[in-house]
């Protein structure tokens, strides 16, 4: 079983594990798509003293890194709990913060892990979800991030990434299906709170502060917005081949099919 390298400040370390068990007297989840923002949210919560959110169901490397410290009883082949509900045991035993808030960031390709959990059923979380209205620049960064393994600001790049229009296309396509799965789950019992990532970036604390609504200590977040002038070099490049190759419809279904679901989502808000 291989796991990819994680710097010492991402939350999955051990020094984030609480050693002492807090009763959970708060609780909520982040439903969020790869590189939509929901990495700065987290980090704002937790500096905020509102949990220690993370993406706790991510397959990859996070359940694993986990599971084994925690020593769940049973890992299948690829090292993943085979029992979820006692993974989501350990991780409301380790993850509660000392102010008895649990936060969770599950991307929508997680979702099935963190409902096998039962911690949705035991704990009744609010349900926070994160979208961007720009999908195509989130489709473009998530290309890149997934070449350069770059995936916040605490990890170094570890490749130049290319442009690829399949891959941009790819990606368009998962981040559109994860917003789907996302609301087909929660259409009928609503969410808590809707976040669009454009409406928050440029004054993230304050807008932050009052969609969770905390009291932003003034604490600094602790990751920088990724700044690559090839974002928008790969982005222009891209629009331009949807028309050249003859994939225009396809291109403008997927902008239409994100519009759609942000409209989806705001009709299942409560208020």
């Amino acid at each position: 079983m291989s796991i990819k390298y994680v710097p010492r400040n991402d939350y999955i370390d051990a020094k984030y594990d609480m050693r002492t068990e807090v009763a959970c007297r708060d609780s909520y989840i982040l439903l969020s798509t790869p590189r939509s923002g929901s990495t700065m949210v987290c980090a704002f919560l937790h500096n905020n003293s509102y949990g220690i959110p993370h993406e706790y169901f991510q397959p990859g490397q996070y359940m694993k890194i986990l599971s084994r410290r925690w020593n769940i009883s049973r890992l299948n082949k690829r090292g993943l709990p085979v029992d979820m509900v006692e993974y989501g045991s350990s991780l409301l035993k380790y993850r509660t913060d000392r102010n008895g808030v649990f936060g969770c960031n599950i991307h929508g390709s997680h979702l099935e892990y963190f409902l096998d959990s039962g911690i949705g059923e035991r704990l009744r979380p609010k349900v926070n979800v994160l979208v961007r209205d720009d999908v195509v620049s989130q489709a473009v960064s998530y290309s890149i991030a997934s070449q350069s393994s770059a995936w916040s600001s605490h990890y170094k790049s570890k490749a130049s990434p290319l442009y690829s229009f399949q891959n941009i296309m790819r990606k368009l396509s998962s981040i559109v299906y994860q917003n789907e799965l996302i609301y087909s789950r929660f259409k009928d019992e609503g969410i808590s709170n809707l976040i669009i990532y454009e409406d928050i970036k440029d004054n993230a604390p304050s807008e932050l502060g009052r969609s969770f609504g905390i009291k932003h200590n003034g604490s600094n977040l602790t990751i920088d917005r990724q700044i690559d002038t090839r974002k928008d070099e790969f982005k222009k490049r891209f629009i331009l081949d949807a028309k050249r190759f003859g994939s225009a419809e396809m291109y403008n279904n997927f902008l239409s099919q994100q519009a759609r679901l942000i409209d989806k989502l705001r009709s299942i808000h409560r208020i």
